[in-house]
């Protein structure tokens, strides 16, 4: 009979565009969450690992939404609590006890209280806490949001439409490593160019997609895998097209000529790396060919 209760704290990352500072953040995260996670559990019947999940040179857009999918699916199970975190915020003790404790009445939404946009009554972003359970139930994150912006949505309605029961703490404090506003986060955004510039229409083919788009149609290659502690692992992962719309011209990071192909484009801006070890396919461990990655409209 199973006692402690195992954490996985899952973290997307990507260091692509140097005004967010994402490696700075990292390495700020790692020993402080490590710390903050040993303090928790001491005494309690807890045990975790955090997964930094970051997103190979692929000339591609950041998709965070994607990325938690894959966390997911590779430590799914193996936890009994999965907590979806920026890589950005840091909680303070007084939230302590949500880290260790199974959200089994609902979602735990531990950064509600955070005061950039705790103002939306519709914020789902930044730290959620779910069980595997719960994470399957909605179908995870959406695949097909590449930038900032509206994958947190998404999960929202997924979890509403599902009927789970949001939780969320009443007090607490979390502390934010970019330390901007909204306004000076969106002037950020704007500059690097690195919103999710289709996110209203997706947002639109919720009722559609939900069911298919997310863990269920989840494809990716495993690159390869760093212990940065004996706590701490940073796993990266190549995140394929998922045969979207999205995929083409709203998912790359930089401006595409008019004459120019998708395919050649590519080629020009991902040198060929090291092939990657292991293809990922929820349905077979063993096989050998990327899975088909389509996301049905139907």
């Amino acid at each position: 009979m199973q006692d402690s209760t195992r954490v996985a704290v899952l973290v997307p990352f990507r260091d692509s565009h140097p005004a967010q500072k994402r490696h700075a953040h990292l390495d700020e995260f790692v020993p402080f969450m490590t710390e903050f996670l040993k303090r928790n559990c001491a005494g309690k019947s807890a045990s975790f690992h955090i997964f930094i999940i970051e997103q190979s040179l692929d000339g591609r857009k950041f998709n965070r939404g994607k990325l938690l999918n894959a966390g997911f699916d590779m430590a799914r199970n193996d936890y009994d609590v999965y907590i979806f975190h920026d890589v950005d915020l840091l909680p303070g003790d007084d939230l302590g006890e949500l880290y260790t404790t199974v959200p089994s009445l609902g979602p735990m939404h531990i950064a509600r209280l955070w005061d950039r946009y705790n103002e939306s009554s519709t914020y789902f972003g930044g730290i959620v806490a779910f069980t595997r359970q719960q994470f399957i139930k909605v179908n995870g994150f959406p695949n097909n949001f590449w930038g900032w912006g509206g994958e947190d949505n998404e999960l929202y309605s997924r979890v509403v439409r599902k009927k789970l029961a949001i939780q969320a703490p009443t007090s607490g404090t979390i502390r934010d490593l970019e330390d901007l506003n909204l306004e000076e986060k969106l002037t950020v955004l704007r500059t690097s160019k690195v919103k999710c510039t289709v996110k209203r229409d997706l947002l639109k083919e919720h009722h559609r997609t939900w069911k298919k788009n997310g863990l269920k149609s989840l494809c990716y290659e495993y690159v390869n895998a760093e212990a940065i502690n004996e706590n701490c692992t940073k796993i990266t992962v190549k995140l394929g097209p998922n045969g979207h719309w999205s995929d083409s011209r709203s998912s790359l990071e930089h401006p595409i000529a008019p004459d120019q192909d998708l395919e050649s484009y590519l080629v020009l801006i991902v040198p060929e790396t090291a092939s990657a070890e292991k293809i990922v396919d929820p349905a077979s461990e063993t096989s050998e060919e990327a899975p088909s990655c389509a996301v049905e409209d139907a």
